[in-house]
């Protein structure tokens, strides 16, 4: 398995012993041969770890990218939209349409106050590589964000490359197909450049816009289960749907979009 072998390469790189990893990860040695030996993969706690001693991302630990460190930002473009990493400038887009309580309290955070808080916003949860604006390119206003959000929900498959995506989008322009239109960019960006074998994606309950959303791209429905909405100090009932690289395929092969 992927994981095992960068395990025994980057321990070779450092020379280290199995022992001297494990005391410098916080397990037992017995317990970190156990990893190398391909027996089972560590927890998050152990694979965060294992990436800051040796210097990588966790996303090369388990193989959703061939790179050790995350992908250059790129733009992505669709007919209508341009997918860009944010700047500080788009602060007062954000803002504009994050004070919308119609916009996100359904998708489990409080609307924003002012533009500094859009700007704290940009400079940490957006500033993931793999988030994107979504600029619409007859205004170049932003509009909107889209990409992984980092959650790895247990389910189908809980031990290969996996992400979930994630989206917001102006009142202005719901109904226009325009997140559709933008996820369909990164599912390809997430299943061709991050390497990815299945994307998650969810919504709560009552959320009929999301749900909407992700049955056109082909997500199928996997479970429901209560969870923790932190930011709204909430419980909700949540719905968990997974689209496989090998349903995707299918999907562009049927609709020609591949070729």
């Amino acid at each position: 398995m992927l994981f095992q072998k960068r395990l025994r390469a980057l321990r070779k790189e450092k020379n280290e012993t199995q022992v001297q990893v494990a005391d410098a990860i916080g397990t037992r040695d017995r317990h970190y041969q156990r990893f190398e030996a391909g027996q089972n993969l560590p927890s998050c706690a152990y694979l965060s770890a294992l990436a800051d001693h040796f210097g990588v991302s966790i996303d090369f630990l388990v193989g959703r990218t061939d790179l050790r460190d995350p992908p250059p930002p790129r733009t992505l473009e669709t007919e209508r939209l341009r997918l860009r990493p944010f700047r500080d400038e788009d602060a007062a887009d954000v803002f504009a349409y994050a004070q919308n309580p119609a916009v996100g309290p359904v998708a489990g955070w409080p609307p924003h106050n002012s533009e500094s808080e859009s700007l704290e916003i940009i400079r940490t949860v957006f500033s993931e590589p793999g988030v994107f604006a979504m600029e619409l390119k007859e205004t170049g206003r932003v509009i909107g964000s889209v990409g992984f959000v980092g959650g790895h929900p247990e389910g189908l498959r809980p031990d290969c490359p996996d992400d979930e995506l994630g989206y917001a989008l102006s009142q202005d322009h719901w109904g226009r197909g325009l997140t559709t239109e933008a996820a369909r960019a990164v599912l390809r960006y997430g299943f061709e450049v991050l390497k990815l074998h299945v994307i998650w994606c969810g919504h709560y309950e009552g959320n009929r816009r999301s749900r909407r959303v992700v049955e056109k791209l082909g997500f199928q429905y996997r479970f429901q289960r209560e969870t923790d909405v932190p930011l709204m100090g909430e419980r909700r009932l949540t719905h968990f749907y997974t689209l496989t690289k090998e349903d995707w395929r299918g999907q562009l092969s049927s609709t020609g979009a591949g070729r």
